[in-house]
């Protein structure tokens, strides 16, 4: 055999090594097993109710003429009570006490001849309510008493109308018709169960948190329960407190929950003004791919003579460890794999990537034919903006949720108002779906009620 013909042999084979060899071999992926469990949080609303409101929407329901009796019946009386001015609302505990100012006008049927009269007259009511199972409000008015303003006085010859004798049949008959008709205005004024329903409605939906992150809060809530009620100066107050399992999630939006039935009423008195949540995030791969592409695809390193250029970037897990394929073309044309282990950094607040390194294949591997790639930025920069993405830019998700909570409608006339104070990581780990990272959130919020 001559010696080109060898030299051709040793050459083909020389290429077809090096083609066996020109990529480090893939490290395995596998995942280790995860028990842990979303966390379940207490979020404490307070709500406040305005007295003016509910005072202006009775007066605005019960107007003119309240009760009128047209024919005289077995006491050859007839009545007619007019409102005069606004019905003044006051709040005791559980119980409503109403002033319901009244005109009277009364005609006394005598023996040969009949007597009329006008005077003003004050009624006292007190509406105690209660909720029943199913969060429809029930209330309960009885007359308390009552106070003459300017008392009836009628004279034909020695005979006077007797004035308590009218006051006692105008309660008589007319507490009923103006008990049930402040009962019907309390409950029409201040629909409970619609309001409770478009509260759970809407804490069972995602929100979107921030559009640039694709981050989403999901509730996931469980439990409902109210403080009891008490009256406070000038509006009645009360305390919902929602025992949920949230999660803040990163990528699209997520599917549509199942929204569980609206929870039995039940009086709780647990937790604080300020909410503490323990909230489960999970940065999905792709959506970590695509933050660590915006800023390393196109990112060329050079060495020298030598140069690469980043094409792509791919994540999986091994065991708890991230590992990141990334592509480069140039110099070195196929893929580099470094791995790192998800850890908390306390003094950061935020997640890194802890001894982010070359896999141990990719670096013999490299150290035979690219050992150039080792010198330099392009560990650091990859490292970098990966530690980005894990941080996930809690300042701005942070800005975002506060926008949110500064007038976040839940309902017509229903909105919430808090302030977020602190939004911080705490741990993480590798699933074959992403990242899942602990997140905790604390601040307050509280419930306004307007308009009825």
């Amino acid at each position: 055999m001559s010696h080109s013909r060898l030299y051709v042999i040793f050459l083909i084979l020389t290429v077809l090594a090096a083609c066996k060899t020109s990529q480090p071999i893939r490290p395995v992926e596998h995942y280790d097993p995860n028990t842990l469990e979303n966390e379940t949080s207490i979020l404490r609303i307070p709500v406040k109710i305005f007295k003016t409101e509910l005072q202006s929407n009775i007066n605005r329901r019960i107007q003119g003429v309240i009760y009128e009796d047209k024919e005289p019946n077995e006491d050859d009386l007839m009545l007619r009570a007019t409102k005069t001015a606004d019905i003044q609302l006051d709040l005791q505990g559980q119980n409503i006490l109403y002033k319901v100012p009244l005109s009277i006008w009364v005609k006394k049927g005598l023996a040969i001849t009949s007597a009329e009269a006008t005077g003003e007259l004050e009624l006292e009511f007190k509406t105690r309510f209660n909720i029943k199972n199913d969060w429809n409000l029930e209330t309960v008015t009885l007359v308390e008493g009552f106070r003459w303003i300017k008392k009836p006085v009628a004279k034909i010859g020695f005979i006077s109308l007797p004035v308590e004798f009218i006051a006692n049949t105008i309660l008589r008959r007319s507490k009923t018709t103006i008990s049930e008709a402040i009962d019907k205005q309390v409950v029409n004024s201040f629909n409970l169960r619609n309001t409770m329903l478009g509260v759970w409605k809407q804490i069972s939906e995602p929100v979107l948190v921030s559009e640039a992150y694709n981050s989403w809060i999901l509730l996931r809530p469980k439990r409902l329960a109210l403080s009891p009620f008490r009256a406070t100066d000038g509006a009645i107050e009360t305390h919902i407190f929602v025992e949920s399992s949230p999660s803040l999630l990163l990528g699209s939006r997520p599917p549509q929950q199942n929204v569980l039935p609206l929870p039995d009423f039940v009086f709780g008195d647990f937790g604080t003004n300020e909410f503490q949540i323990a909230v489960q995030t999970m940065v999905p791969f792709t959506e970590a791919e695509r933050l660590a592409k915006i800023n390393l695809v196109g990112y060329t390193y050079q060495q020298g003579k030598q140069k690469v250029t980043v094409q792509d970037i791919r994540m999986y897990g091994q065991g708890n460890r991230l590992v990141v394929d990334t592509k480069l073309s140039g110099n070195y044309n196929g893929s580099v794999y470094m791995i790192g282990e998800p850890v908390y950094n306390p003094s950061k607040n935020r997640v890194e990537l802890s001894d982010l390194d070359f896999e141990l294949n990719t670096r013999n591997f490299l150290m035979r034919s690219a050992a150039w790639l080792f010198k330099g930025t392009l560990k650091n920069k990859i490292k970098e903006n990966l530690d980005f993405y894990l941080d996930a830019n809690l300042e701005e998700i942070r800005k975002t949720i506060q926008t949110e909570l500064d007038n976040f409608v839940i309902a017509p006339g229903v909105k919430l108002i808090g302030n977020l104070s602190n939004i911080g990581l705490r741990n993480a780990y590798i699933t074959p779906e992403g990242i899942r990272v602990t997140a905790q959130l604390k601040g307050t919020v509280a419930m306004e009620v307007h308009g009825f």
